[in-house]
């Protein structure tokens, strides 16, 4: 076909048309087969009807201009053709009536096939081809529908971008739209697969947008950690016997929270935690991988090695940070239960009669050579008493009972205790004096005395048993009364451990036999660090006191 000096493509002549044309009302017989098959090799096996100017233009059409021509007379006009169509018009010349009738009757047995001229939301099969064929709208979004998933469709941007996406009616009638992806990254035949199974979930009575928009917000363990310890500074989380967390605990949890649970699981969704996560979790924990050294002030740094018993602790506080979540209504069971926790290595440190001895020596020793003294009488204390180490170094001066023996201890491990104290710990709280609310004040008087861990690895290392511990003449305490013959309820007692009947509540006074017990503890041990003979066993009488009763 040629053009005229317009650049409109002329008319076909007769002698190459096959067939003269009949009246201008009505249809053109068809072309020979030559011209036919000529036709179809060159629009690359595409049938195109061939309208005439008058004719009015179809809705969404747009005249073809590469390859054929320009636009005009005879311009064609894009209109693929199923296969069965092969012997179809290729020209029609219709009245303005009959052009309208004809041509909706002529494209009914017509299957829309994506082209740079075709129009926007339409239904064809999507293919790499047809995809690269399109041509994007620069007004609107444009939408083509597979015809092979109904629901399964290609979204064309204004700015060219196509994406693969899936449009559903979920089970409460609303019309909803998911993205699957951008197309180069799926390719047509994998996002159709995803549009399948998308499609599935809605027949099965699912909702694939509603779930995705949930996905997005579910929270997070790093979320949760941080709701967690809002609700334990509010006093919202309870430990131990009901009462809310104290500080000391909460920065522990805080520490082990930063320092291992969100490297591992921050980013993880909390719902999709399942018990398996949470033994993996404790097994990286056990062998170290979240191992480091961190600068926590100025002049602090803290050395985080893993191990078994952090694992275990770890996991034992992710269990009480996940059953805030079941309480939330976040999750409804809690993966921690089930996994098995390694058992913390207890030590057993027991000092006899000798390393009491040597640590008396290095006690004198440091005090010789200009050891901070507030720090000698707290290892002092800390012998005599068996108590905690923050207990000593918080110790108030209204918290001692001299008259009746004993510590009421207001803040301590079990809550508010009393604590039966020997004489020997009586006699150094009298030398003491007082200069301040604390017991052991720091620079600032009105501040506790906190110079304690330096201070003993300076003195442990004069003495022979680099592994004791402040917290390690607690054990020793417990392990001389046991040596001496008491039971483990008066241990227990003497330690201040919570007995958990209903009658320890009531009582505030203590009987004369623990008073004996502690005299003659404080005074073995007091003994043993000034290097003096120990007390043999004697036998204390009792008296008893029916206004204690």
């Amino acid at each position: 076909m040629s053009a005229n000096a317009a650049g409109e493509p002329r008319a076909r002549s007769a002698h190459r048309g096959g067939r003269e044309r009949s009246s201008h009302h009505g249809l053109e017989k068809r072309a020979p087969a030559h011209a036919r098959r000529r036709l179809k090799r060159k629009i690359g096996g595409f049938w195109r009807a061939q309208f005439c100017t008058e004719m009015a233009r179809p809705t969404g059409f747009e005249p073809v201009t590469s390859a054929f021509g320009g636009q005009g007379t005879n311009s064609f006009w894009c209109l693929p053709a199923v296969p069965r169509l092969t012997d179809a018009l290729c020209c029609v010349h219709l009245a303005p009536l009959e052009r309208f009738w004809s041509f909706l009757e002529f494209t009914w047995f017509c299957l829309p096939v994506l082209t740079p001229s075709l129009p926007a939301d339409i239904d064809m099969k999507l293919t790499k081809r047809a995809i690269d064929a399109t041509r994007p709208d620069p007004n609107r979004e444009m939408f083509v529908w597979d015809d092979e998933v109904r629901g399964f469709g290609l979204r064309v941007k204004p700015s060219g971008l196509r994406s693969f996406i899936v449009q559903y009616r979920n089970p409460s009638g609303i019309s909803r739209r998911i993205t699957l992806g951008k197309f180069g990254v799926l390719t047509a035949d994998e996002a159709r697969k995803l549009a399948k199974v998308a499609l599935a979930e809605v027949v099965k009575g699912g909702d694939p947008a509603e779930k995705r928009s949930g996905d997005r917000k579910a929270i997070t363990v790093r979320q949760l950690c941080h709701a967690y310890l809002d609700a334990s500074e509010k006093g919202l989380i309870l430990g131990k016997r009901g009462r809310p967390k104290k500080p000391s605990t909460l920065y522990v949890d805080r520490g082990r929270i930063e320092r291992h649970i969100l490297p591992l699981l921050g980013s993880r969704a909390v719902r999709d935690l399942e018990t398996p996560d949470i033994s993996r979790f404790m097994r990286d924990v056990a062998q170290g991988k979240t191992a480091d050294d961190i600068k926590t002030r100025f002049r602090g740094r803290a050395i985080i090695k893993g191990g078994p018993g952090t694992a275990a602790r770890t996991v034992g506080l992710v269990g009480g940070i996940l059953s805030f979540a079941v309480t939330e209504g976040i999750i409804s069971v809690n993966p921690v239960r089930g996994v098995r926790r390694p058992a913390d290595t207890r030590r057993e440190i027991r000092l006899n009669e000798d390393e009491y001895r040597a640590l008396g020596s290095s006690l004198r020793e440091a005090e010789a050579d200009g050891e901070n003294p507030t720090a000698i009488i707290a290892v002092r204390l800390l012998a005599l008493t068996g108590c905690r180490r923050g207990e000593i170094e918080k110790l108030r001066w209204r918290d001692v009972d001299l008259a009746a023996h004993c510590l009421r201890l207001s803040d301590s491990k079990e809550g508010k205790n009393v604590r039966p104290i020997g004489k020997a710990a009586l006699n150094l709280l009298a030398e003491i004096p007082k200069e301040g609310p604390f017991v052991l004040p720091g620079t600032a008087r009105d501040k506790p005395f906190t110079g304690l861990p330096k201070a003993w690895a300076r003195i442990v290392k004069r003495f022979h048993l680099p592994h004791l511990t402040p917290h390690g003449l607690r054990h020793a305490y417990a392990s001389i009364a046991s040596d001496l013959g008491y039971t483990e309820p008066t241990i227990a007692a003497l330690l201040g451990h919570a007995v958990g009947t209903t009658t320890s509540r009531y009582i505030h006074h203590l009987d004369a036999a623990l008073i004996a017990a502690a005299d003659r503890l404080s005074l073995w041990i007091a003994a043993a660090l000034d290097g003096r003979a120990v007390p043999s066993g004697e036998v204390v009488p009792l008296h008893r006191d029916l206004g204690a009763a």
